[in-house]
């Protein structure tokens, strides 16, 4: 029987992010964008869930952890430990990490719709930035301590950040130059 180390726990969560990325990219695809009122629903269905998660949280800690008990096995299960004592401190961890990442994952869908609104709004539909992720995953392993979910998730969220302000930026640019080339063009004309 394999021991449960901070280095497995690790690499069962860079698997865990790589799962929440796509089931975000799933809720997201699955949502007709085309319709305000569907996209609505999506956001708000979105929004209800994390705020029901964190309620349960709040008023039924410890009914909550042992609800969340059996997807922890079952992650456990996935990654080749099957007998991992549910009182035990790795156990909790991992856990408490899942618990983070399932919370992270409703910023993921909310980021990616209020990205894919700036981005509809100034240019055709483009692929989610990959950038992101493989920053965050080169972060990662640079690191030689081992990070929290929480602070994976931040680096995540930061880098999501950056690539939007950069686009924005870009935008920006384009509409100054777009307007001055007009405002020259009719100069030109009354001259």
């Amino acid at each position: 029987m394999k021991k449960l180390t901070a280095e497995d726990i690790k690499q069962i969560l860079r698997v865990e992010l790589e799962k929440s990325k796509r089931h975000a990219e799933h809720y997201y695809f699955g949502t007709n964008r085309f319709s305000k009122s569907e996209k609505f629903k999506s956001i708000a269905k979105n929004e209800e869930q994390e705020e029901q998660f964190l309620q349960d949280l709040k008023t039924n800690y410890q009914q909550t952890l042992k609800q969340f008990n059996p997807k922890v096995t079952e992650v456990l299960e996935e990654h080749g430990f099957p007998n991992v004592a549910v009182d035990s401190v790795e156990f909790k961890h991992l856990r408490d990490e899942l618990i983070e990442l399932r919370l992270t994952r409703h910023e993921m869908k909310r980021v990616m719709f209020e990205e894919r609104e700036r981005q509809n709004s100034t240019t055709s539909v483009q692929s989610i930035p990959e950038t992101a992720t493989t920053q965050v995953i080169a972060q990662l392993e640079e690191t030689k301590s081992s990070l929290t979910l929480s602070e994976l998730s931040k680096l995540f969220l930061e880098v999501e950040l950056v690539v939007g302000m950069r686009k924005r930026l870009f935008w920006m640019i384009k509409t100054h130059i777009d307007c001055s080339l007009k405002f020259w063009g009719i100069l030109r004309l009354i001259h």
